[in-house]
């Protein structure tokens, strides 16, 4: 019973937002989201020392303020949006998202591969994935399961309702490569923390944040075509979605240190379309949570900790 309140005040939330008309909606989500920026001692703390790590002195705290507020009215317009997807269509989606790089998605269909879309809680990452399914692209979606069963159910409902499929991230990587292995198309959010025995310390804004190995341990053992995909918000309703060149996966025989590197890799081109796209970035969730700390090798099955090289993304298109 204790389920139901939650997700009969997200019903209410939703028929909300789906009464309005999209653009009022949008502005009430901006709103209503910072309430608990306000609110939440707890949460504009996290979001802000994050801010510090990230920027330092090379922004002030009137910059790193302003960012903080934008960054919670970015998820005010997540759940707008979220909420009146399923009625959208795919000439609505063509009239509000412009595409730079659709060349590149075209370049790794041809190949004819399975693609990953390499992205993260950058702008709108629920209507990125629900427009690729309305283009006709469905897209297996990774995502970890709300402890909520009852809210879960409905968050499943809308992401799936023009065909994307949701597979729970804790039982994935099975998942992920069979898909892959039959030519499908996954989206994988690269930009979360992760416990130190699910991941690397790679670089991210500076500082060692522990990252899942997962994508580059998939990438040595399957064939498959990785490009970088991000949705962000243009104002007045629109958005732009952003989807780079092909990520070149490095292979020198190396296992472990070929899966460092890429997952190096791939931490930094997020973190170059973050820095593009400061306010658009869920900066509430704790990235540099988890430190690193003496381990048991048996508690993990890889035994490099850091990668501590140089990453140069000047090669790849459109990052």
């Amino acid at each position: 019973m204790k389920n139901w309140p939650i997700y009969l005040f997200l019903k209410l939330l939703v028929g909300f937002f789906k009464i309005l008309p999209r653009q009022i909606a949008l502005k009430a989500g901006e709103y209503m989201a910072v309430i608990p920026y306000y609110l939440s001692s707890r949460h504009r703390k996290i979001t802000l020392d994050n801010l510090m790590i990230a920027y330092g002195n090379d922004k002030n705290e009137l910059e790193r303020k302003k960012i903080a507020k934008a960054s919670f009215k970015n998820l005010g317009r997540v759940m707008a949006e979220f909420s009146r997807m399923p009625s959208y269509n795919k000439g609505f989606i063509d009239k509000i998202i412009e595409i730079e790089g659709w060349e590149n998605f075209e370049k790794a269909m041809k190949k004819g591969k399975g693609i990953v879309f390499l992205t993260g809680h950058l702008g709108n990452w629920e209507l990125m994935a629900y427009s690729q399914s309305l283009r006709g692209y469905h897209e297996n979606i990774i995502a970890r399961p709300l402890d909520n069963p009852v809210v879960e159910r409905f968050v499943q409902k809308q992401r799936s309702a023009a065909g994307n499929k949701v597979i729970a991230k804790k039982s994935a990587l099975k998942d992920i490569i069979y898909c892959l292995k039959r030519g499908e198309h996954v989206g994988i959010l690269l930009d979360q923390n992760v416990a130190q025995q699910e991941g690397i310390f790679v670089d991210f804004f500076g500082r060692p944040a522990c990252t899942s190995f997962g994508l580059a341990m998939i990438a040595l053992k399957v064939d498959i075509t990785i490009i970088p995909v991000f949705m962000v918000y243009a104002g007045n309703g629109r958005y732009k979605q952003l989807i780079g060149g092909e990520i070149e996966i490095r292979k020198t025989g190396n296992f472990e240190d070929d899966l460092a590197y890429n997952t190096a890799l791939f931490t930094k081109i997020i973190e170059s379309y973050i820095r593009r796209y400061p306010e658009q970035w869920f900066w509430a969730h704790r990235r540099w949570k988890t430190q690193p700390k003496e381990m048991k090798w048996k508690e993990r099955n890889i035994k490099i900790r850091r990668f501590e090289g140089q990453i140069d993304l000047k090669g790849i298109n459109n990052v």
